[in-house]
């Protein structure tokens, strides 16, 4: 009976510990993302200001915005940077993405977009080359989403 009930417990332990392993692992990267998130925000806000600010320049305004996401199978802090360079006429004139590793203060990709013939003129993540917004989107998806 001992040996019986010495099984049962066995079993109901090796059940349950992976539900604690985990909770345990799913509350360390909400504690991750919400640093990443922080020290993200800090960066942005040091270099660009607030997100969605006009800044007022010679020939225009720009635009600044910025998302962020840690990323657990890479175990880092990425951020994207969104440029608007926009011209007097209230037309974008110039677009620019920037996918940046903030851990390693390193940026992984970029890409220029000129609206006026729309025109890519840089294009490339992790050193892999694109064509078009599409593509580079997809390729960020791999540091941005899980």
């Amino acid at each position: 009976m001992v040996y019986k009930n010495f099984g049962i417990i066995i079993i109901w332990v090796l059940l349950l510990l992976p539900l604690h392993v985990y909770a345990a692992s799913n509350q360390n990267g909400l504690e991750l993302q919400r640093k990443c998130e922080k020290e993200s925000d800090e960066i942005f806000k040091e270099q660009y200001g607030a997100d969605n600010v006009k800044v007022k320049t010679d020939n225009g305004f720009d635009l600044y915005n910025h998302r962020t996401h840690y990323n657990t199978i890479f175990n880092t802090c990425f951020q994207v940077v969104e440029k608007s360079l926009y011209r007097e006429d209230g037309v974008v004139g110039t677009h620019i993405k920037e996918l940046l590793n903030i851990n390693e203060d390193q940026k992984y990709g970029s890409i220029m977009e000129f609206s006026n013939p729309t025109k890519v003129w840089e294009c490339s993540v992790a050193q892999k080359r694109c064509k078009s917004a599409g593509e580079w989107d997809d390729l960020v998806k791999l540091y941005m989403e899980e």
